[in-house]
């Protein structure tokens, strides 16, 4: 399992990040396969997962949030992961008004 948005030393209490659309399931290890292109920071292959939407930025707002952040999966199918179980959705979820 890969979290999309870094934890950071000292982990993070966010249980978004925590949660099931914080995190994705990628082949290799730290530093093999997809689970090393997201750990590869700030080089193409970062930024491909990132464009893909395995690798997300901390920040405010919808782009920074894993539950509408979808994951571009081969193909260019595009879905997003269910905040409250492991399961992909087929359309984003429904974000709250401001």
């Amino acid at each position: 399992m890969q979290h999309r948005v870094a934890r950071g030393m000292g982990g993070c209490s966010d249980p978004v990040i925590n949660g099931p659309a914080g995190a994705a399931l990628v082949c290799g290890t730290p530093f093999t396969g997809c689970h090393g292109d997201c750990e590869a920071r700030d080089t193409e292959r970062a930024k491909e997962m990132e464009r893909r939407g395995f690798v997300i930025r901390h920040g405010k707002g919808a782009e920074y949030d894993p539950r509408f952040v979808p994951l571009i999966l081969f193909g260019g199918v595009k879905r997003w992961l269910s905040e409250t179980e492991p399961r992909y959705l087929h359309e984003p979820p429904v974000q709250e008004a401001a």
